[in-house]
């Protein structure tokens, strides 16, 4: 985690737009989008434009270093559709701007020899104008570095968001249990006539009442939270659907594929230590070596290197404490390379069994650590399909 990715009581998150959260969870879980490359439409919400969507993601990406994944821009494809048009803009752009770095970063584009800094040079408003938005794609399969940068920024801005510690300005933000109430009601009528496993519509214009800032209800966050604590499996999200009416079509509506798991919002399970003490732990980082205090002041307890399986395991589970995370965002959090060889990862009947298998081996791998034995405890929910880690007073 980096630094400016750290929250303190002084400076803390501004609250993004739902369509910010949308862009960041579908790259982080790419299987949401049903396709085998991104898109910058796969990151584009219900009430947002291509030109900001890209204009957030390139600006953000940019500021963490993360790179996109192979990204490629198909020419040819393009060529056949935009030859008199577009393109004679380009070269004019090209011409008239040689030297520049938008000119250089637009022709890297055309020789696919580009990536974020390019996108963020040229900026969005070009690549749209110029029509070259639709024609790049990029991988799906993030590198583990990539997809820590962002999973661990938007983990931990989502924690805070179920926390009620995001910075409130001039706005009506519900609290989050309001909030994971709304949410999960609004799926009741899908539930009585469905079932558990439905897909679900949602208008985003019904969470704006005046001007442009929502007021109240945030959709997607609340999803996304809702995920995260156990309450709901979304297994695919899109905006456009050649199914949907003229008038859906127009960016106004989330559509979910998703389970209910606990139809009623019951709040965060609070560990005892919680409850009973101010502990605070917190993780620090030193070169590559990862280490854990259970005070601000406390003895650093080496934990081992940052890409360990330990070390991200804590990670994964500190922030916040007490927070029941999913098994599968676990195993996600502290899988290495040779996991991808593991056939029994992938085998629909067992997957869930080996990862749970994994996760309490890493467990018990850092209870034997000096400092952490009978001091940390894993606690598995919802018959395994959770998890959150417990400080043993």
């Amino acid at each position: 985690m980096t630094e400016e990715m750290k929250i303190t009581k002084a400076e803390r998150f501004p609250y993004l737009k739902d369509w910010q959260v949308y862009a960041l969870w579908n790259y982080v879980n790419g299987n949401l989008t049903g396709r085998d490359v991104f898109q910058f439409n796969d990151l584009t919400g219900a009430d947002t434009s291509d030109l900001l969507s890209i204009q957030f993601i390139t600006d953000h990406f940019r500021l963490w270093g993360v790179t996109l994944e192979n990204p490629i821009f198909h020419k040819e494809i393009y060529l056949k559709y935009n030859e008199t048009s577009s393109y004679q803009k380009i070269k004019e752009y090209l011409k008239r701007n040689k030297g520049k770095k938008g000119a250089t970063a637009l022709k890297n584009i055309l020789d696919n020899k580009f990536n974020i800094i390019d996108l963020d040079e040229l900026n969005s408003l070009s690549l749209t104008s110029f029509g070259l938005s639709e024609f790049i794609e990029f991988g799906k399969e993030l590198s583990p570095k990539n997809k820590k940068k962002v999973s661990s920024f938007l983990d931990l801005y989502i924690s805070e968001f179920i926390k009620d510690n995001l910075e409130k300005i001039d706005e009506n933000f519900l609290i989050f249990e309001k909030q994971a109430t709304t949410t999960l009601q609004s799926f009741d009528y899908n539930r009585r006539n469905f079932g558990n496993e439905f897909i679900f519509n949602h208008d985003a214009r019904k969470d704006y009442i005046f001007g442009s800032s929502p007021k109240g209800h945030l959709f997607i966050h609340s999803i996304v939270a809702l995920e995260k604590l156990g309450y709901i499996k979304v297994d695919k999200t899109w905006v456009i659907d050649d199914e949907l009416t003229p008038t859906q079509k127009e960016n106004y509506w989330y559509n979910l594929k998703l389970k209910v798991i606990k139809p009623e919002y019951k709040g965060i399970e609070k560990t005892n230590s919680e409850n009973k003490s101010n502990q605070s732990p917190e993780l620090v980082i030193d070169g590559n070596m990862g280490y854990l205090k259970f005070y601000k002041q406390g003895q650093k307890i080496k934990i081992g290197k940052t890409t360990s399986r330990k070390y991200r395991l804590l990670d994964c589970l500190i922030y916040p404490l007490g927070v029941a995370k999913t098994t599968d965002g676990i195993f996600d959090s502290i899988k290495i390379s040779k996991d991808a060889l593991d056939t029994d990862l992938t085998d629909a009947y067992v997957a869930h069994s080996k990862k749970q298998d994994i996760i309490e081996f890493t467990m018990k791998e850092l209870q034997k650590i000096d400092g952490l034995k009978g001091k940390i405890s894993l606690e598995w929910q919802q018959s395994g399909r959770s998890a959150s880690l417990k400080l043993v007073a």
